[in-house]
């Protein structure tokens, strides 16, 4: 759903954006903008991680760089396991 909303902008950069943009593209922008800047909410980063999770690859890297931990410590691999389940979005 979309909303109207009024912000106060620089009128150089309001220049800028209407002679770089097309025709109606400014909204567009904005909100793609933002969007990207933001960061995304629970709620869509929890389905992410849980999507993340079902996906067998990242089971199967997550055991080769295990494999290649070679001597460490149970403390050394323990924190290195936990990086890697992260980078990996697995629970």
């Amino acid at each position: 759903m979309s909303v109207r909303l009024n912000i106060v902008m620089d009128e150089d950069l309001y220049r800028r954006l209407k002679k770089e943009l097309p025709p109606k593209g400014i909204s567009s922008f904005i909100n793609k903008a933002v969007r990207a800047r933001i960061r995304p909410d629970r709620r869509t980063l929890d389905k992410a991680y849980s999507a993340a999770s079902r996906e067998g690859w990242r089971r199967r890297m997550r055991q080769e760089w295990r494999s290649t931990l070679g001597r460490l410590n149970q403390e050394e691999l323990e924190a290195v396991d936990d990086a890697l389940r992260i980078t990996l979005g697995l629970p």
